[in-house]
């Protein structure tokens, strides 16, 4: 008859292999997630499944409302002026956090990275976005046209694409991207 004994933990993990944090993952169904707070209430919760590049959001909206995102993740992090972005399939929350219409209005940028492709979206949008953000209502009513950051250019062509998705896949939902 086999008897208990009392081990040191310290000797027990010396004689038991412990799995690294991405070997759990796989381990564990492959999965990455991430999650983040949506101002105004609800959560954006991100799956990332790894080598075969699929990745996608699911988002509890404040009104208890659930959409699906694919091609996405979340992230904590922001751009030098502490604001959301969207970049390699990312979106990041910014210092100030995303609500439900800016999260639609990064997915926008999603679409706007997948047809120009990486380089050229950072060439295009991002050059703009990071100029727009240096400058007061009153300059950017005098270079763009309009004093609202989202009313202009690429940045109104991502709230008109994040819309595009929402009206085609959840067309009585109540949230919208900006549109100045």
């Amino acid at each position: 008859m086999k008897t208990l004994r009392k081990i040191d933990i310290e000797k027990m993990r010396a004689e038991m292999p412990v799995l690294k944090e991405q070997e759990q993952r796989q381990i564990v169904g492959g999965v990455d997630f991430n999650s983040i707070e949506l101002n105004g209430g609800g959560e954006a919760i991100s799956y990332d499944l790894g080598d075969n590049g699929e990745s996608y959001t699911v988002v509890y909206a404040p009104n208890g409302d659930v959409y699906f995102f694919d091609g996405v993740t979340v992230s904590k992090g922001s751009s030098p002026d502490g604001s959301g972005l969207q970049f390699d399939g990312v979106i990041y929350q910014g210092k100030s956090g995303l609500t439900m219409n800016e999260f639609i209005h990064e997915y926008g940028h999603y679409f706007q990275e997948k047809e120009k492709g990486t380089g050229m979206y950072v060439l295009t949008v991002g050059v703009e976005s990071a100029v727009k953000h240096t400058l007061s209502n009153d300059m950017l009513k005098k270079l763009f046209g309009s004093d609202s950051y989202y009313g202009t250019g690429y940045e109104n062509d991502a709230s008109a694409r994040g819309n595009e998705y929402m009206d085609t896949y959840y067309p009585d939902s109540p949230y919208e991207a900006p549109i100045e």
